[in-house]
């Protein structure tokens, strides 16, 4: 996410648009790093295992979905059908 928020800021081609998109994209990421961060002392070791054990199956879940997404299938809500091939150019007749 990152590197997306610097390509966007890039992409503004101003260094005052760029810099406040940054400063922006640091302060609305800084709650989820403070949580992160101090959230781990607060749960048990056994919600952390069980956190853990569950965490390959939300993973595969989420590369399963944008597998479906991408593959444009027209499914509502896990794969909408975006138009993206319709107006094709043929070169022959």
């Amino acid at each position: 996410m990152v590197y997306l928020a610097l390509t966007s800021a890039l992409a503004t081609q101003s260094v005052i648009h760029g810099g406040l998109l940054m400063i922006f994209f640091g302060m609305g990421t800084v709650p989820a790093l403070i949580m992160v961060a101090l959230g781990g002392q607060y749960f048990g070791i056994v919600f952390r295992q069980r956190l853990q054990s569950i965490l390959p199956l939300f993973i595969f879940s989420m590369g399963l979905l944008l597998v479906l997404r991408g593959m444009n299938l027209g499914i509502p809500f896990i794969s909408p059908h975006l138009g993206i091939g319709i107006n094709a150019v043929h070169c022959h007749n």
